[in-house]
């Protein structure tokens, strides 16, 4: 599917820093902020803001779920905010410019939670970009590095006044979110397993060398996913054990059905796996099975050629055909000197060569494996 991925890198500028430092990656882009407040019926929107006029819907709008989407890291001022505003300890504000494992931890008087997207828009490259997630009471805080991301559907619910989001709290938000994201997962995966089955096709019908690269990064691909699915699932594990998203919304029943989602989707992931390693062992038969026809064909003109060169080398033997005192030695090569040896000698090595092809076609040595 993809011909590009992005792994995770550590910074090494990390190395040796004091715990809470904020570094914002080279390649970021533009802070953007984007803000849904609501309630049943109520829906403010608003795109790039300030983060003046957020601290003002914040304050008018106390009573309603209100979800500020920032999409872009790159201003320094946005750490500073968050710090301030919604008291975001320094060690949570490090991992957002950082590549972290998708986890929950529920330790400085908010949920935080960070998880990881998976997305290929246009069916060759597959994206893993981090969204960090922070629920401050009735404000939900998502920080991503881009600007596209799989969460569309969701703001869809909360403009549509007919859904039940609407009339949700901020928590069930959340679990909105991670529903998005692990759909999205399945998504991801589904391409992934159409792939395979095209490839299996493609080496039965005719096994080339790019298919082996498409193998292997197709393994690599489903590995990455593997080592996101895998905290993925022990993260929706402890949403459920220690029931941080229970206090205003009873979600108990919606976190286990995820939970169920996830680890179908790591039986599904396995298995594709699986099948990515016999594949590759089906292109190593495939293979194996053409070098045999090659040297199947060249053990059989060299069966033909091996007694024709023998025939040829004997008579290209120089022995004399008379002694020194000039008396005649007959046993020397007689079919030399007579008028139809060379034409004898021709017929003879074209019946051998006839018949080695006869009884290799009767042995079905010409026949494909």
């Amino acid at each position: 599917m993809s011909q590009l991925r992005t792994r995770f890198r550590y910074n090494k500028a990390k190395i040796g820093a004091k715990p809470g430092t904020i570094l914002i990656p080279q390649d970021a882009q533009e802070t953007r902020i984007f803000v849904h407040a609501h309630q049943p019926d109520y829906h403010l929107e608003e795109q790039d803001v300030s983060f003046e006029r957020v601290d003002e819907i914040v304050a008018l709008h106390q009573e309603h779920t209100i979800w500020i989407d920032i999409r872009g890291v790159k201003n320094p001022h946005l750490y500073e905010w968050l710090a301030d505003k919604f008291e975001i300890h320094p060690l949570e504000l490090e991992d957002i410019g950082s590549q972290q494992q998708p986890k929950v931890e529920y330790n400085f008087g908010h949920l935080y939670a960070i998880s990881r997207m998976l997305y290929s828009p246009n069916g060759k490259i597959l994206y893993n970009e981090q969204l960090s997630i922070f629920l401050c009471g009735s404000v939900l805080i998502t920080i991503q590095h881009t600007y596209d991301d799989i969460l569309e559907p969701v703001r869809e619910r909360i403009r549509d006044a007919s859904m039940p989001m609407r009339k949700r709290k901020s928590e069930y938000l959340v679990y909105a979110i991670f529903d998005a994201v692990v759909d999205n997962y399945f998504s991801v995966v589904s391409d992934l397993g159409q792939h395979l089955d095209t490839l299996e096709d493609q080496l039965l019908a005719n096994a080339q060398r790019k298919h082996r690269n498409q193998i292997l990064e197709l393994k690599h691909e489903l590995m990455d996913i593997r080592r996101i699915v895998w905290p993925e699932r022990e993260k929706i594990n402890n949403l459920i054990r220690h029931d941080h998203l229970n206090h205003q919304d009873n979600l108990e029943i919606y976190l286990r059905d995820l939970y169920d989602h996830v680890s179908s989707l790591m039986d599904l992931v396995e298995s594709y796996r699986e099948v990515a390693s016999n594949l590759m062992d089906l292109y190593m038969a495939n293979v194996s099975n053409r070098m045999n026809e090659i040297m199947k064909v060249l053990t059989m003109l060299s069966a033909i050629f091996i007694p024709l060169s023998f025939v040829a080398g004997l008579y290209g033997m120089n022995f004399a055909r008379q002694a020194e005192d000039g008396s005649p030695l007959p046993w020397n090569m007689p079919e030399l000197y007579s008028p139809l040896g060379y034409v004898a000698v021709l017929i003879f090595m074209f019946l051998t060569a006839v018949g080695l092809l006869v009884l290799f076609w009767k042995r079905g040595w010409f026949k494909k494996w």
